[in-house]
């Protein structure tokens, strides 16, 4: 099956990333789930991409909001995004038009998908509203590579969790962290509101926070992290 999809988007299997490898060299990876796992490479993904001004949409979680557009040649033999050279073919399917859907034990599920759930994003434009919308289920999380900002965004709860500047040095090395954070009961009652403030001490990095409290608490998960 790969090396149909290989050849589909001419994609050299010599012509890989390491983005596999540049995780797993990150202690906190081994500690995630494997929906938090599929999460951290879908934000990797979503980096390279944002970095080359490129926009995406990748949806982590078990939903069925969504119509497909294109036959899911993956769906049969049930291919997981860790297979080895799935990187640079989920770079190719993120970039189609419409929706790039991933279990939350990491098979690909669809690509190019229309998702039928939207909740306007202020400022911001379709696909925006799109991840904002389909995060509102319970455990859906939506990565966003923006080809205007060159950021990525990380929606949960129907709200924006986080946002990475891909382009800041060695911000990479972080992303687990940042997953981490996003699936813990402190992401959720901070993602969405007003405030903004930086993440672990980690340059690039920002999460969302509305309240004294809420804001203590992360500096005090911060803390303990760095301990």
């Amino acid at each position: 099956m790969l090396n149909f999809i290989f050849g589909s988007f001419g994609i050299s299997k010599n012509d890989e990333t390491d983005i596999i490898k540049l995780l797993e060299r990150q202690k906190d990876f081994k500690k995630l789930s494997k929906f938090e796992k599929s999460q951290a490479l879908c934000i990797q993904i979503s980096s390279e991409l944002a970095k080359k001004g490129k926009g995406a949409l990748i949806v982590v979680g078990n939903t069925k909001s969504y119509k497909t557009l294109f036959p899911n040649f993956f769906r049969n033999n049930n291919t997981s995004i860790f297979q080895k050279g799935m990187e640079k073919v989920l770079m190719q399917l993120a970039e189609l038009d419409g929706a790039l859907v991933i279990s939350e034990d990491g098979i690909v599920k669809a690509y190019g998908a229309m998702l039928t759930k939207s909740s306007t994003f202020k400022g911001a434009g379709t696909r925006h509203s799109a991840a904002k919308g389909i995060s509102a289920e319970r455990n859906i999380v939506a990565i966003l590579a923006s080809e205007e900002d060159k950021l990525v965004r990380i929606f949960k709860n129907a709200s924006l969790s986080a946002e990475i500047n891909p382009h800041t040095k060695n911000v990479e090395n972080h992303v687990s962290k940042v997953v981490r954070f996003v699936n813990t009961p402190e992401g959720a009652v901070a993602a969405g509101a007003a405030i903004a403030i930086p993440f672990l001490g980690i340059p690039g990095v920002v999460v969302f926070a509305g309240s004294y409290y809420v804001v203590r608490n992360i500096l005090k998960l911060a803390k303990g992290r760095h301990s």
